[in-house]
């Protein structure tokens, strides 16, 4: 319909519509939030969360990537790639080490990283955090 009552219905069954699939994915959004909270046993929910991770062609050319999450939504313009510069070689975790370094020198550290990586990985970055 183009106008009249019609086109007023459709545009309030449209509207409801998105309506709830926006509450539903809210209500999503905060079961996934709380279930991290829960299960890694954070004391507050996690508002901004980073990702790290490592690659390279067998040693070359090796790229840290992060990506980031604000509210359970990506956050592009977070997202960050670093050229690893400091490290030569295969050496996942000092590569590791060199991109939360140069992460945490700018500031504003999120409430949660999330690693691509062991528990290797995770001793390297709380080495580096506890600095």
């Amino acid at each position: 319909p183009l106008r009249g009552e019609k086109l007023r219905l459709v545009d309030m069954a449209v509207a409801n519509a998105e309506n709830l699939l926006k509450g539903r994915w809210e209500s999503q959004k905060e079961d996934l939030i709380g279930a991290v909270q829960s299960v890694l046993k954070l004391k507050m929910p996690p508002h901004y969360i980073e990702g790290l991770d490592i690659s390279n062609l067998q040693g070359d050319e090796a790229v840290g990537s992060i990506v980031s999450f604000v509210d359970g939504l990506p956050h592009r313009s977070g997202y960050r790639n670093y050229r690893m510069n400091v490290v030569n070689g295969i050496d996942d975790y000092g590569m590791m080490a060199e991109l939360v370094e140069r992460r945490v020198s700018k500031g504003h550290l999120p409430d949660l990283f999330l690693v691509d990586g062991g528990k290797g990985h995770l001793a390297v970055i709380k080495n580096v955090l506890d600095r």
